[in-house]
């Protein structure tokens, strides 16, 4: 129970003093001459419930880089989605809202990893944008050695950028951080470096999730690739084989063999251990930028384009269930 200052109540109240109208001493938009700070004056548990309401952000915030190279959390529903507006502006006001609101941008929010629109648009070149720039670089190096991708030259991108600025954060900020969100263009190939560093960053942080938006790992018209890539995931990332679950050859044994060898290359850099070890680092496949509802309309178009060569041991309605499972919880 909060304490309370000791007061009469049985005592008749006092009238209140008669006032005569006097124009306000300053404009509401001004703050008073002498420097006095209303808000500062108020209790802080307060304060508290003022900077909750306000700092929050429903669609969470999004880190970038300021032109100094200093690291800034940005709305992420600003219009048009530049991602340039810093969501905490309390903090430059004085010294003690600094101190008292300088950690709640991720307390209080998801942390935003994302491309937007506006930085698609300034990296275009050749007419060409940068995911089509970026589709163009994954068909050039498709047929490469796993291990030779990562050495491929690519403009900044936001699994790097996670993978360079999360780890430098001491435990005062890690302490607050929940839910991290990475999302990059589609057909971005990300660099194994990248990901082994974000895995072990969630191994040593078992409070905070990684939610990593798969920019190679899309729904659109092959089931069937689809479907063994993410049971390549699974066995690479969980060590849960649901090999059963889809079968790609009559012969269950070569099954075994491509989703080993595919769980083999999704691991180098990496080991068993250590990505089984780190469950709070999730993988979602890219279509989860779009709708549930739109998800599974492209899940009855792929199911009906791979009708005919799926295998009679596939059962449609686990694949469907597994699919939107995929979609909603991550791997």
């Amino acid at each position: 129970m909060v304490q309370t200052r000791a007061r009469n109540y049985d005592a008749k109240p006092e009238p209140e003093p008669k006032t005569t109208s006097q124009p306000h001493p300053h404009k509401a938009e001004r703050p008073p001459a002498n420097g006095r700070c209303m808000l500062l004056e108020l209790p802080a548990e307060l304060r508290n419930h003022i900077y909750d309401y306000t700092l929050s952000e429903e669609n969470g915030v999004r880190y970038r880089e300021g032109e100094n190279g200093q690291a800034m959390l940005c709305l992420r529903d600003t219009t048009p989605e530049d991602g340039t507006i810093e969501a905490n502006q309390l903090q430059y006001v004085n010294k003690q809202f600094r101190a008292e609101t300088r950690c709640l941008g991720f307390k209080l929010n998801d942390l935003w990893f994302k491309t937007t629109r506006a930085e698609i648009a300034s990296e275009q070149g050749g007419g060409k944008s940068a995911i089509e720039q970026a589709v163009g670089v994954e068909s050039n190096v498709r047929n490469m050695p796993i291990t030779d991708r990562a050495s491929q030259e690519h403009p900044p991108h936001q699994i790097a950028i996670s993978a360079a600025f999360l780890p430098t954060l001491d435990s005062f900020w890690t302490q607050h951080l929940r839910n991290i969100f990475i999302r990059d263009p589609r057909g971005f190939v990300p660099a194994l470096t990248d990901r082994a560093t974000l895995v072990r960053f969630c191994a040593r942080n078992t409070h905070i999730t990684i939610h990593w938006v798969c920019p190679t790992w899309m729904l659109s018209v092959s089931l069937c690739h689809f479907f063994s890539k993410g049971v390549s995931y699974t066995l690479a990332y969980r060590d849960i084989d649901k090999t059963s679950l889809f079968s790609i050859f009559p012969d269950p044994t070569w099954d075994s063999h491509y989703y080993e060898n595919s769980a083999h290359d999704l691991r180098q850099g990496m080991t068993k251990d250590e990505l089984v070890g780190a469950p709070n680092f999730k993988v979602y496949p890219w279509n989860v930028i779009k709708s549930r509802v739109k998800f599974a309309i492209k899940i009855q178009l792929a199911m009906s384009h791979c009708q005919d060569h799926l295998q009679p041991s596939n059962s449609i309605n686990k694949l469907e269930k597994q699919l939107l499972e995929w979609f909603d919880y991550g791997i």
